[in-house]
């Protein structure tokens, strides 16, 4: 799986379905793909395979491997496999102990210079906010900010549908 993953370009998604086709029904596929996070040649790809594990529903992602998910936070460097990680978090269970980093991986993402990472980060934050409410207030505070300041358009989008479904 690690080879077909570095083999990928980034642009096309039919090599990267089909290796999430090929490697998906493994016993260990979340935790090999987790443990790929910290690979530069692999990272985008497999952020990109959890993200399609969630959103298909094939299984629930394991509190054990959520919280290997936040430990691996700080080694993504490309905007992409941010992004990924950031869409996931409505499907993946943020316990106490990895809210503080979860807070932080989102906060640097609402000012990151590609804007579908700021636009998924305050959606992360509101997901935070959902799931540890002692993030409540920061998270308003800050949606409600960024409603002023946000200059994309399709950020606001983001800001507004995360004000309107609440915490």
């Amino acid at each position: 799986m690690k080879e077909d993953i570095a083999a990928w370009d980034g642009k096309a998604v039919a090599p990267i379905a089909a290796t999430y086709d090929r490697h998906h029904a493994q016993k260990n596929f979340l935790r090999d793909v987790i443990a790929l996070f910290s690979d530069d040649a692999c990272a985008r790809g497999a952020t990109w395979l959890l993200k399609r594990h969630v959103e298909n529903g094939d299984a629930a992602v394991p509190a054990a491997l959520c919280t290997r998910v936040f430990a691996q936070l700080g080694a993504l460097s490309h905007w992409e496999a941010r992004l990924h990680v950031l869409q996931c978090l409505p499907h993946l269970t943020i316990a106490r102990a990895d809210a503080e980093r979860v807070a932080q991986f989102i906060r640097g993402g609402l000012t990151d210079d590609a804007k579908f990472v700021r636009a998924w980060s305050y959606n992360g934050l509101r997901e935070l906010a959902v799931q540890q409410p002692a993030y409540q207030d920061e998270a308003r505070r800050t949606l409600e900010a960024a409603m002023q300041t946000e200059k994309a358009a399709s950020v606001k989008v983001r800001i507004r549908k995360a004000l309107a479904a609440g915490f």
